[in-house]
């Protein structure tokens, strides 16, 4: 009798970003038809004018790229090099920076506003007062958080977290994304608020983005 195989390790962003095949295309429509409308409305609203701003997680900066750059300057960070790749054909950013969202490699007061699509809900619970101190650290006083966060009870989780459900009954590994303990629930909404003025917001506000097919809400956050 053979001993069973070893769990295997949760799926990680290099790997996540060296995919091909339909999911990656899938995802890319997604980005460009649904992402790309919710990023420009909202950061373009939030947002000044002019400055310096970063997205923290930038993937392959699919949505990003309607973003009205008026007098804007645009950095693209990102954990993994093979993100930063696909970011830098997209033409969009001025700078690029490989780096952990928990130890940023900027001066503390440095942007005036940062976003992300789908990267907060990928941070341990324990990790997260980190994650948003150190994104707040590196903000102006009174710059931006733009976070679109995924939710619980957006259509688009409930229907790929039972096609992964399904598939993972023959393939034990399989992920669509790495794990997502963080995401938005009903009931963490205000707990999520109060930790994040624990970090140094003076405002938080949550949105929910039918602009993006209601996968996200946008979390508003004034430092």
């Amino acid at each position: 009798m053979r001993n069973p195989a070893p769990p295997s390790a949760p799926l990680s962003w290099g790997s996540y970003w060296n995919r091909a095949g339909l999911w990656a295309q899938l995802s890319s429509i997604y980005r460009r038809l649904f992402a790309q409308r919710e990023v420009r409305k909202y950061c373009d609203r939030e947002f000044a004018q002019a400055g310096w701003f970063m997205e923290a997680g930038c993937g392959s900066g699919e949505s990003a790229v309607r973003i009205p750059r008026r007098q804007r300057r645009f950095i693209a960070l990102d954990l993994a090099a093979g993100a930063l790749l696909r970011a830098r054909t997209v033409g969009f950013y001025d700078q690029f920076l490989l780096g952990d969202l928990l130890r940023l490699p900027l001066a503390t007061g440095s942007l005036d506003g940062i976003w992300n699509v789908g990267v907060m809900e990928h941070f341990a619970p324990a990790d997260m007062p980190a994650a948003c101190q150190e994104l707040l650290r590196v903000l102006k006083p009174g710059g931006k958080l733009c976070l679109f966060w995924p939710h619980t009870l957006s259509p688009t989780h409930l229907v790929f977290g039972q096609v992964q459900t399904m598939v993972q009954n023959f393939k034990p590994d399989f992920s669509f994304f790495p794990p997502s303990p963080s995401m938005l629930t009903p009931f963490n909404r205000p707990d999520t608020a109060t930790m994040l003025r624990t970090c140094g917001a003076s405002a938080v506000r949550f949105h929910l983005s039918w602009v993006g097919g209601g996968l996200h809400y946008l979390v508003a956050v004034t430092k």
